[in-house]
């Protein structure tokens, strides 16, 4: 789940860098939203996007310090998601729910498991 909030941030970061790129002057003129805003945002959700993919590659080693990692990701991705809606409605529940799954003993136990 982890790895399907990070594609929708690195998604939203290409619309939005193709957004700012393509229609600078129509987007001041008509929704008075400089360009450089919608591309500086799109290097953000980029940058997330990529965190996250790299926080999803490290289960694999497990590891607490990437289990609260995930988890300061995830809950700062529901932010995120909350300043794009309607379209980051799906990232607020996806991300949502990582911080519930994170949470439970189970997954608190796995990444404290030891490693060989």
């Amino acid at each position: 789940m982890t790895f399907a909030v990070a594609g929708l941030n690195l998604l939203l970061g290409l619309m939005t860098l193709s957004t700012g790129l393509s229609s600078g002057e129509e987007l001041e003129r008509e929704y008075d939203v400089r360009a450089s805003t919608l591309i500086g945002a799109s290097f953000f959700f980029l940058a997330h996007g990529g965190v996250g993919a790299g926080l999803g590659w490290l289960f694999a080693r497990g590891g607490n310090g990437v289990r609260v990692g995930t988890t300061v990701w995830a809950v700062f991705a529901v932010f995120l998601g909350m300043l794009s809606a309607p379209v980051g409605l799906v990232n607020v529940l996806l991300a949502a729910l990582v911080v519930v799954f994170l949470a439970q003993a189970p997954a608190r136990a796995w990444f404290s498991r030891a490693r060989s």
